[in-house]
């Protein structure tokens, strides 16, 4: 007894409409300017730390815009980063970044 394989017919509107949709796709891709503008690793290193993050020591009291009021307990410097250890009082331990935390020193 012979085997029969049945294969679905094809609609050739339903074909022409994803075509078409594929074919939208791809030249809009390549017409739209894009407006993301890369940012290379080494401009991204290259921020400079605020004033107050470079004087920042170990004992000082911070005010963070979000976490509220900190004592810094140590702080690191890991390459080109520098961090800070801060036991806040309502939020708990944290650790900034220094370059991108924006505090400023109280105490």
């Amino acid at each position: 007894m012979e085997q029969k394989t049945l294969t679905p017919a094809r609609d050739e509107s339903t074909d022409g409409f994803w075509e078409s949709l594929r074919q939208k796709r791809e030249s809009s891709a390549f017409d739209r300017p894009s407006s993301r503008v890369p940012v290379s690793r080494t401009e991204n290193s290259s921020l400079k730390l605020s004033e107050e993050a470079g004087q920042l020591k170990e004992g000082d009291v911070i005010e963070h815009e979000r976490f509220g009021r900190g004592v810094v307990t140590s702080i690191e410097q890991s390459g080109g980063d520098k961090r800070a250890f801060v036991d806040f009082d309502s939020a708990g331990q944290k650790q900034l970044l220094l370059k991108f935390a924006k505090f400023k020193i109280v105490q």
